[in-house]
C-alpha cells in the first residue's frame, strides 16, 4: 500500500511538475486560466468538507468574492485587494441583513475565509510572476515549498520521535519540522546563488527560515480543517497526494510570505 502510494506521487510529480514549469515560465493568460481552475477546485473541496458538518456559509458569495480577488488582482495588481476585501465584505453584510436569519455571522465568517483562503491567496502567483524576475521568484515559492515538505517527510521518516501537533497531524514530528526549515533555508540559498540575484545572505537565509515555519503552519492549517470536518483528504483529483488544498496548503501561505519578504526585505 506505502509502495503504491509512492509510486502514484512519484508519478503526479513527473507529469504535473514540467506542466507547473511551463506555466511559470510562459506566465500570462496560461498561468492565469491553470490558477483560477485550481482555486475553482479547492473552493468545491473546502465547501464539501465544511458541509460535512453543516456550517453555515454562502457559496455564491465564496465562489464571486474568490474569483474577483484572482481576476482584479490579475488584471490590476496588488492595488485591487483593498477594493476587493472591502467589496466582498460589504456583499456579506448585505446578505447577512436581507436573508436574515438564514445566514448567521458564524456564515459570514466562514465565507469571507474561503475568499481570503482561496482566492486572495492564490492571487499571489499572479503578483510574483509579474515582478521584475518574476519567473525565478515565483519558481522560489513553489521549490520553498516543496523543499519544506520533503525535509520534514524525510527527516521525520528517518529520526522523528517527538510528536510536533498529535491533535492535528500525529505523523509530524519536531525533527521533521527542522528538517523542513534546514532544507527550504538550503534551497533558498542554492536558488539565489543560481539565479545569480545579488542579495545578503543572511536575508536569504532568513527568508528560507520564515517560509519553512509559515509553509508548516499552512500544513497544519489544512490538517485542523480535515480533523473538524472528519475527512482523511480534501479530495483525489491529484493521485497520491489527494485533493488540490491537500497538495497546496503549504503553498497557499508561503507564496504572500515570499512576496512581502521580498518587497520589503530584498527587492530595491
Amino acid at each position: 500500500m506505502v509502495n503504491r502510494l509512492f509510486q502514484l506521487r512519484v508519478l503526479t510529480a513527473v507529469i504535473g511538475i514540467p506542466v507547473l514549469l511551463a506555466l511559470i515560465y510562459f506566465g500570462g493568460l496560461p498561468l492565469f486560466v491553470a490558477v483560477v481552475v485550481t482555486a475553482v477546485i479547492g473552493i468545491d473541496e473546502i465547501f464539501r468538507a465544511f458541509s460535512r458538518v453543516k456550517a453555515d456559509f454562502s457559496k455564491i458569495i465564496g465562489y464571486l468574492g474568490s474569483l474577483l480577488f484572482l481576476f482584479l488582482i490579475y488584471y490590476i495588481g496588488e492595488t485591487a485587494i483593498p477594493a476587493v476585501l472591502f467589496l466582498v465584505m460589504f456583499v456579506l453584510l448585505v446578505q447577512y441583513v436581507v436573508t436574515y436569519p438564514q445566514l448567521d455571522f458564524k456564515g459570514v465568517g466562514l465565507t469571507l475565509f474561503v475568499s481570503i483562503y482561496l482566492g486572495l491567496f492564490f492571487s499571489f502567483v499572479f503578483l510574483l510572476r509579474q515582478m521584475d524576475e518574476g519567473f525565478f521568484f515565483l519558481l522560489l515559492a513553489f521549490l520553498l515549498a516543496w523543499a519544506n515538505d520533503i525535509g520534514g517527510y524525510l527527516v521525520g521518516n528517518l529520526w522523528g520521535k517527538r510528536k510536533l501537533a498529535g491533535a492535528l497531524s500525529p505523523n509530524k514530528t519536531r525533527e521533521g519540522s527542522v528538517g523542513g526549515l534546514c532544507l527550504s533555508v538550503i534551497t533558498a540559498v542554492i536558488a539565489f546563488l543560481i539565479a545569480n540575484v545579488p542579495v545578503n545572505l543572511i536575508k536569504v537565509v532568513v527568508l528560507g527560515l520564515v517560509a519553512g515555519f509559515t509553509g508548516q503552519i499552512g500544513d497544519l492549517v489544512a490538517s485542523a480543517i480535515k480533523r473538524q470536518t472528519g475527512i482523511k483528504d480534501f479530495g483525489s483529483i491529484l493521485p497520491g497526494h489527494g485533493g488540490v488544498l491537500d497538495r497546496f496548503d503549504s503553498f497557499l501561505l508561503i507564496a504572500p510570505l515570499v512576496y512581502y519578504y521580498l518587497v520589503l526585505f530584498i527587492i530595491d
